[in-house]
């Protein structure tokens, strides 16, 4: 992204992080998702012992492959994953970012529904489920804990059909930012600040578009001044009400 100057000041940034903030606990309160489990509690009531091996990625690895033989998922403690489906011809769809906190490659198959790949140095818990199956049987706990983070993928996988399926190019652009300004305070990161890891040609795959054509709409967010570009990668949203209402489709 451009380096742009920043025309706030303390005041302004407070009051539109105390609207962030209000206008995510409104989304939360609307939905029924549960936030994702981490790898621990997925396992809890179980009696399965996990093998935890702690393993980093340098920027733009391959963590596993679609196809590949899945004999373990990992849990993300730093740095940000992309995850994807490809093309015969080489083109790409990430379904989903995963970050600090998220579980990625956790699959009842034999072999991955997908990719991974770093887009930051990251590392990871790579954990070893043997048994995983069997234990299934005979654990009523772990088949509800399970049931539970199948769940929260789906509403995920709900919410980006709709993204790329029935919006705008700009409204696609908006929900993203706001999806990483959820994940932010999620994180209990900086509130109104969102740090975008990712390229444009990632954000692009993400979306269903273009690089140009994502260039295209962060530049007419800026020019309504729903965001600013602060320094590399990095957006200050200016009107969080306007972008939210954009998202989901209800704007004016």
């Amino acid at each position: 992204m451009n380096n742009l100057s920043l025309h706030t000041n303390a005041s302004d940034l407070q009051h539109d992080a105390v609207t962030v903030q209000k206008l995510i606990r409104v989304d939360d309160n609307q939905t029924c998702n549960p936030s994702a489990p981490k790898a621990h509690q997925l396992f809890e009531g179980s009696g399965m012992k996990l093998n935890f091996t702690n393993v980093q990625f340098p920027r733009r690895e391959t963590m596993f492959l679609e196809d590949d033989h899945a004999d373990c998922f990992y849990e993300i403690t730093s740095g940000m994953v992309c995850l994807f489906m490809s093309m015969p011809d080489g083109r790409r769809q990430i379904v989903r970012f995963a970050s600090k906190g998220d579980i990625v490659g956790l699959t009842l198959l034999d072999r991955y529904e997908m990719s991974a790949e770093t887009i930051t140095r990251a590392t990871a818990m790579r954990i070893n489920p043997n048994g995983l199956r069997e234990k299934l049987a005979t654990s009523p706990q772990l088949a509800t804990n399970l049931l539970a983070f199948a769940n929260t993928e789906l509403a995920d996988a709900y919410q980006h059909v709709m993204m790329i399926g029935r919006k705008s190019a700009t409204e696609r652009v908006a929900a993203f930012l706001w999806l990483m300004a959820k994940k932010c305070e999620l994180h209990g990161r900086e509130v109104g600040y969102i740090p975008l890891a990712m390229s444009r040609s990632d954000i692009a795959d993400f979306l269903g578009l273009t690089t140009e054509t994502v260039s295209r709409a962060i530049t007419h967010l800026r020019k309504e001044n729903l965001i600013t570009c602060v320094g590399a990668g990095r957006v200050l949203l200016k009107n969080a009400e306007s972008l939210r209402n954009l998202a989901l489709g209800e704007a004016a």
